[in-house]
């Protein structure tokens, strides 16, 4: 069954003592963790904090950067994401979202040789503690900082060389929400899906990094979750909105208008693959 969750970048300025007590206030059991925001309370805590408030986690964000485009070495980022992967497996977390990091003035040939001699390394690793990785593919001109990956055929490429139990995707509906590439395709990467993010996109500013508030952009969310019902995708639905669209609304609103919103996309999904409903899911593109 699908768990509603919302990512600690949606509550930018809360702590993460606010974001659990607050996340819980408002329906939602599960959250994608944000590792600055545990870091910052203590890890032990968290994790004692989460079990104290039942509160599963979707996913922990972020590791990668192994172009070399944060400023750190090819190690030093896989010394990090071992550490994140610790820290998946000791809050039992659905996924840890991987960006592979910009080009950073290499090659295409090159970018791609770093990310798969990374996922070499961390696969089996992420293996041995039960952990799934998931890269995110990015689309708007904003993300290139994290991730050179932006198109269906090199996420296949990255993915496919490794067992689906441990390497996936996440399908963050902010980025490929209006590929119909990727609305094609999904029926041969459902093993592959480790996490939905939900978001919706400004009409007026489709390709910058800003998020409105859901079901006010031009993203067919409702049609996409009736796809992936049909697909068979049980996993969390993440909400993540940020941006300036987000900047004048209390986060205690967003939360409680996004519960909802998603509740009822999730419930409208159930009853369109009952058979009650004729109308075939179909992504449906603003111009």
């Amino acid at each position: 069954m699908n768990t509603i969750s919302v990512n600690e970048f949606s509550t930018y300025r809360w702590s993460f003592f606010e974001d659990v007590l607050q996340y819980s206030k408002f329906g939602y059991s599960s959250m994608g963790l944000w590792r600055s925001k545990v870091e910052d309370f203590g890890q032990v805590e968290a994790i004692d904090l989460l079990h104290e408030m039942k509160m599963s986690v979707s996913s922990v964000h972020w590791a990668g950067g192994f172009t070399g485009g944060e400023g750190r070495s090819f190690n030093s980022a896989i010394e990090d994401a071992k550490d994140a992967i610790r820290l998946a497996s000791s809050v039992t977390a659905n996924c840890l979202i991987l960006h592979p990091g910009s080009r950073n003035f290499h090659t295409a040939a090159n970018a791609s040789r770093l990310i798969n001699n990374a996922l070499e390394s961390l696969v089996p690793y992420a293996s041995d503690f039960d952990v799934s990785l998931a890269i995110e593919p990015m689309c708007c001109g904003s993300c290139r900082q994290w991730t050179f990956v932006d198109d269906f055929k090199q996420t296949v490429e990255l993915i496919s060389r490794h067992p689906s139990q441990v390497l996936g995707i996440v399908l963050d509906l902010f980025h490929v929400g209006l590929s119909q590439e990727f609305a094609d395709e999904l029926p041969n990467l459902s093993d592959r899906i480790k996490l939905v993010q939900i978001a919706d996109k400004n009409r007026e500013i489709p390709f910058e990094d800003n998020r409105c508030p859901l079901g006010s952009g031009c993203v067919p969310i409702a049609h996409w979750l009736t796809l992936l019902s049909r697909l068979g995708y049980a996993g969390p639905y993440e909400i993540e909105l940020h941006g300036f669209d987000m900047e004048g609304i209390e986060y205690s609103q967003m939360l409680q208008d996004s519960h909802r919103f998603v509740d009822a996309c999730i419930s409208n999904s159930e009853l369109m693959n009952s058979g009650l409903a004729d109308t075939k899911p179909k992504i449906e593109f603003i111009d």
